[in-house]
Order: structure tokens, then C-alpha cells, then sequence
């Protein structure tokens, strides 16, 4: 700040995490950074927080994240071993997919829910993730004898062909900043059912994700079997999928991008 105004850099900060909005020191924290420069947000939700928090509307931009669609995209399942199954465990089986990092808020005990009323049906539960609740995850999983019905992948590189290995992708976190997980599921052709929030409703495109009322299991075990049952149902949800996630290429992004640090200047 020691620099005359026309040799000061201009600062631009990414804001993508929905946690550090409920810190007691956030609205301070963004005070002090909007005196040094401009915010992008990766949601509406998390632009309107900010601006709540005091920070001129001008100085807040909205850039919602890309997803690389050379990358993700529809394609072969992978050879069950890469994911520790038999072909035996999949003969029949279908396969329901959670990807998140294993903390409280991502909503892994709802899994859990998911997969006992679940017990019934031809269907196994691939998990990628980690995180400080994994031994949680794991003592809830054998306290409910689900032990056949989990396959704990840990942190996974390789998400393309996670993706393309499942038949539906699960998302019940509590909050999410921007649902990138759903976007790259539905670029390779996944059907995603969730948890109802704003960042789930902002890319929710044209009814392009099944989205059930916050915490509801009965619903979104119900909404499950359903798109596992219909096959009409479940191709019409991956055009809708595929169209959706379409709209977050990089080209776009980079475009609005130029145009945000255009204008600063």
C-alpha cells in the first residue's frame, strides 16, 4: 500500500469454501482483503455472503467453476479389480457412488442410512474420499453389518473412472460452496441425486439433477430405486446431465475470466 494507486498490483482473491463463511472472523477477514483488491465467488450463495458482510457489490464477482470436458466425460467402466471388486461382487449389483472428503458435514452418515435401508437391493457402495472421520465411517459401516455393501476407496486420481464405473452418484453434504463433484458426474454421464441447497440449485440447469428436501432419507432412498428401476427415467436423466455439465467448459470460464481482470484495469 506504500506504492502510489496507479503502481499498486491489483488483487483479485477466489473464494470457493462455504466453511470459512461461518468463522466469527470472516467478515472482518473480507473487510480487510476488499481494501486490498476485488473477490471472485464461485456461487451466488458465497457472493451474496460476502456482499452481507459489508464489501461493495462492484468488487464482488461471480465465476462459477469449470469442469474439463475432454477429460470427464462418458466412457467404458473400468475392470472392477481397480476398484478392489470381483466380478463376482458385481455380477448384479449396481453400483452407488459418494465422493467427498470423509468430515461431518459432507453427510457420510447419511450414507450410511442410505445403504441400511438399501440392505435389500442389488447394490454396493463405492466411497472416495478421505478425511479425519474415515475409522468413524468404518465402525459405523461393520456396527450396521454393511461390510459387503462398502468399498472404501480412499483419496481416488483417477475420478474419471470412478465416475464412469457407478450408476449414480449420491451427494448429502450439509453445505457445499459449488457442486463440482455433481457437474464432473454428469459430464461422464452419471445421474446425481441431492441434498437440496443453493449451490445444488444454482447448477441445477434444466431439471437436470434429482434434488430432495435437506436430510429427507425416505426420499432420497425412494428417488434412488427409482432411477436404479426406470430405465426411461435414468436415460433421460443422463441427456439432462450431459447438457447441464456442457455450460461449465473452460472456454467459458476463461472468457469471463479475461473479461473480470479486463476490467479492473
Amino acid at each position: 500500500m506504500c506504492l502510489p494507486a496507479k503502481h499498486r498490483p491489483k488483487l483479485v482473491f477466489h473464494e470457493h469454501d462455504s466453511i470459512n463463511l461461518t468463522r466469527w472472523y470472516y467478515p472482518l477477514f473480507v473487510k480487510i482483503i476488499s481494501q486490498a483488491g476485488s473477490l471472485i465467488a464461485v456461487s451466488a450463495f458465497i457472493q451474496q455472503h460476502i456482499i452481507a458482510c459489508g464489501i461493495p457489490a462492484d468488487k464482488v464477482f461471480l465465476l462459477r467453476n469449470y469442469i474439463d470436458l475432454e477429460r470427464f466425460s462418458p466412457g467404458q467402466p473400468s475392470q472392477p479389480e481397480r476398484f478392489g471388486l470381483s466380478e463376482q461382487q458385481i455380477n448384479g449389483n449396481q453400483l452407488i457412488g459418494f465422493a467427498g472428503r470423509l468430515v461431518e458435514y459432507k453427510g457420510w452418515r447419511l450414507i450410511l442410512k442410505v445403504a441400511d435401508q438399501l440392505r435389500s437391493k442389488k447394490a454396493i457402495f463405492l466411497i472416495a474420499g478421505e478425511g479425519p472421520d474415515k475409522h468413524s465411517l468404518i465402525q459405523g459401516i461393520k456396527q450396521l453389518g454393511l461390510q459387503e455393501k462398502f468399498f472404501l476407496q480412499g483419496y481416488v486420481n483417477h475420478m474419471v473412472d470412478f465416475y464412469r464405473t457407478i450408476a449414480v452418484l449420491v451427494i448429502t453434504s450439509e453445505k457445499e460452496a459449488f457442486g463440482l463433484v455433481q457437474l464432473e458426474a454428469q459430464a461422464c454421464g452419471v445421474p446425481v441425486v441431492v441434498f437440496d441447497s443453493q449451490a445444488a440449485q444454482e447448477i441445477h440447469g434444466e431439471a437436470s439433477t434429482i434434488i430432495v428436501p435437506n436430510g429427507d432419507i425416505e426420499q432420497l432412498v425412494c428417488k434412488i430405486e427409482e432411477l436404479l428401476d426406470d430405465k426411461v427415467l435414468y436415460e433421460q436423466m443422463v441427456v439432462l446431465g450431459l447438457a447441464n455439465a456442457g455450460k461449465y467448459g473452460l472456454t467459458n470460464y476463461i472468457e469471463k475470466l479475461s473479461q473480470i481482470y479486463q476490467g479492473l484495469w
